[in-house]
């Protein structure tokens, strides 16, 4: 896979111990917190793609929630091979790419959610979230932060970017836990029926 920036290269083959894949099956309180969420919004036959699965926790837990049409995309080919096998029983179709070639796909989901993945998006890839408004249907969720930069932490204002494209939001929720999303603001977004792009 060729990548375009140096944040690509990265999180294709993370070097640091905490973010190899297998540190991410481990918080587990994110993916409680992630079906509080989605309880109240989504219901389970929606059809669903998460942003940045990585091993597929959170889509194993909305799997064992009763939610059965479920995508994840990644750019790391060592984690999508980990999640096959931390959860071998797990039905899910998973996508290795980059986001930004994802997003010039034409599939449709009735949901489309990120935890931590799209902070991690360099603002020349701002493109993608047009692209991303097109393909979700009804709902978008975004658990992200949004305010510290780093080298590799592009923050933004999700309710500015989404509801530019026809998206109301409806919830949002500033977190102070669990894990590390302590900062974080969680917003969910449902289609505006009358926007055309």
């Amino acid at each position: 896979m060729k990548y375009i920036n140096e944040q690509q290269k990265y999180w294709a083959n993370p070097y640091d111990e905490q973010n190899y894949p297998i540190a991410y099956s481990k918080y587990t309180k994110r993916s409680e917190y992630l079906l509080s969420v989605f309880s109240k919004y989504i219901d389970n036959t929606s059809t669903i793609l998460e942003l940045g699965c990585n091993v597929g926790r959170n889509l194993n837990a909305l799997l064992n929630a009763g939610y059965t049409k479920i995508s994840g995309v990644d750019i790391n080919k060592n984690a999508l091979r980990e999640c096959k096998r931390i959860y071998p029983k797990m039905n899910a179709q998973l996508i290795n790419s980059t986001i930004e070639k994802w997003a010039l796909g034409d599939d449709k989901y009735d949901c489309i959610f990120s935890m931590a993945v799209m902070i991690h998006i360099p603002y020349e890839s701002d493109w993608i979230f047009k692209k991303i408004s097109k393909r979700a249907k009804k709902f978008l969720i975004t658990i992200e932060d949004e305010k510290n930069i780093t080298w590799k932490h592009f923050p933004r204002n999700y309710k500015k970017i989404y509801c530019r494209y026809g998206w109301k939001q409806i919830f949002t929720e500033n977190l102070d836990g669990p894990d590390a999303l302590k900062g974080y603001v969680t917003r969910v977004f449902r289609k505006n029926r009358f926007y055309f792009f």
